[in-house]
C-alpha cells in the first residue's frame, strides 16, 4: 500500500465516522476544500444510509380508520359508540 492510499482511507474513513469536514482538512493538512472531494470517497454503505433514513422520514403509516356513528344517532362517548357496536 503507497502512502497516497492512506490518504484517501483516512479522508474517507473520516467521512463515514461524520467528522466536520474543516476538521479533516486541518487533520490531513489540506488548505484548499477540492482536497476533500479529490481524497474522500461516498460508499455503497453511506448511500444505503441516506436511502434507509429518508425512507423512514417519507413514510407515513395511514391512521387506523375512525369509525362514525349512524345518521342521526347521537353518541356521548367514543367509549360509549364501542359499546353500541360491539351490542
Amino acid at each position: 500500500m503507497r502512502l497516497h492510499d492512506a490518504r484517501h482511507t483516512a479522508a474517507t474513513t473520516l467521512l463515514a465516522l461524520g467528522v466536520a469536514p474543516r476538521v479533516v482538512m486541518e487533520l490531513l493538512g489540506w488548505s484548499q476544500q477540492a482536497m476533500l472531494q479529490r481524497y474522500q470517497h461516498v460508499l455503497d454503505e453511506m448511500r444505503q444510509d441516506v436511502a434507509d433514513r429518508l425512507d423512514a422520514a417519507f413514510t407515513v403509516e395511514a391512521p387506523a380508520p375512525q369509525p362514525t356513528p349512524p345518521a342521526g344517532e347521537q353518541v356521548v362517548s367514543l367509549a360509549d359508540f364501542r359499546a353500541r357496536q360491539q351490542a
